[in-house]
This record gives C-alpha cells, sequence and structure tokens, in this order.
C-alpha cells in the first residue's frame, strides 16, 4: 500500500504538527515545574508576643521585699483627686537596703486610655532619698533662674503608675521577650492611682 500525500495534506500537517508540539511541550513544562519546585517551607514558630504587657506590669511585684518604696504626688500624701489643671510633681523614694546595695528604680505609667510609657528607666537611687519627677526645679546659681523642666501632665479618668525597684538593670527587650519576665531581683514594687477630672 502506497501513501501519498499531495499538498493539501501537506499543508494540515504543517499547521497541526506545530499545534501538537506545543501543547505537549505545555503540558510537560507545566509537569516539570510541578514536579521541581520544592516543598512548601515549614510554617515558622509562632512569636510569642505578649497579649497585654499593661497586666503585666501591673502584675510585678514582691510581696516579701524587705525593704520599703513609696509614691505620692505634690507632697500630699493619700491625696489622689487632681484636676488636668493642676502642676503635678511626682515624688518617690526607696529606703530600708542595705547602704552598699544599689537599687535601680523603673517608673511605667498607664494612661485613662491604656497606653503605656515609661517615665523612668534603671534609674539609680540612693537610700532614703526622696526624689521627684520632674526633677525640682533649683537655681544653678544664686543670682541664676530656675531651670526649666517638663511638666508632668494628667488625662481626665484613672492615671495609674507603677515603680519597680531592682537590684540590677532591667533590659527592656528581655522583658518583652520574656513575656513579662524579668531576670533582674525585684526588691520591691508600689503603684499609685490617680483620678483626675
Amino acid at each position: 500500500m502506497e501513501i501519498k500525500f499531495d499538498w493539501k495534506d501537506a499543508l494540515i500537517v504543517a499547521i497541526a504538527a506545530p499545534l501538537v508540539v506545543g501543547i505537549i511541550l505545555i503540558i510537560f513544562e507545566a509537569w516539570f515545574d510541578e514536579k521541581s519546585t520544592s516543598p512548601e517551607p515549614l510554617p515558622k514558630p509562632p512569636v510569642t508576643i505578649p497579649t497585654d504587657i499593661v497586666a503585666q506590669v501591673k502584675s510585678l511585684q514582691n510581696p516579701a521585699a524587705s525593704f520599703s518604696v513609696a509614691m505620692w504626688i505634690n507632697n500630699i500624701p493619700n491625696v489622689t483627686e487632681f484636676t488636668t489643671e493642676d502642676d503635678i510633681v511626682l515624688h518617690y523614694k526607696v529606703g530600708d537596703f542595705p547602704p552598699e546595695k544599689t537599687a535601680y528604680l523603673t517608673l511605667f505609667n498607664i494612661s485613662p486610655t491604656g497606653n503605656l510609657s515609661q517615665l523612668l528607666f534603671n534609674k539609680t537611687v540612693k537610700n532614703e532619698q526622696i526624689y521627684s519627677l520632674p526633677e525640682s526645679q533649683t537655681a544653678i546659681e544664686a543670682d541664676a533662674p530656675l531651670v526649666v523642666m517638663p511638666k508632668l501632665s494628667l488625662e481626665i479618668g484613672q492615671e495609674y503608675f507603677k515603680a519597680i525597684v531592682t537590684n540590677e538593670p532591667i533590659d527592656w527587650e528581655e522583658f518583652i521577650a520574656a513575656n513579662g519576665e524579668i531576670s533582674a531581683n525585684i526588691w520591691g514594687t508600689v503603684e499609685l492611682m490617680v483620678k483626675v477630672k
């Protein structure tokens, strides 16, 4: 049997052959890409981020502290109601710790809207010395003007202050990564809540 091709058959083969080869190449390329892709990467372990750092700061305490921490406002102990117009000076004192030891005070504020801020961080404090924030405004020399310090302003609602005293400086990044646990030894804490109108 003899197979004959005329020009019409040759034209059909000339058109169909590239189409068939193109389809085969597309299918092969898709199959090859599917096989050559690396397996899906394993999911990264979840990073533990504190869900409520405010609650963690509030919970830091040492009920067995052998020394004292005190905080008050405007040299009027036990007064906890103020207005936004009042000039506010926060006083604090750490006492009853051995004189040869160093104490570090960190002071946090939680605003009525729940914003956490650091007012002081790892400030070295001396035994039984009273400190203030903003610092006392005193003249540098007898005839010099007073040093102007920023004002401590309060928002309407309940302001919360937490002082944490440790025997070594707190590493803030470690504190966040450790979900509120600090490696420094907490010697004591005190909190002060103020109602602002």
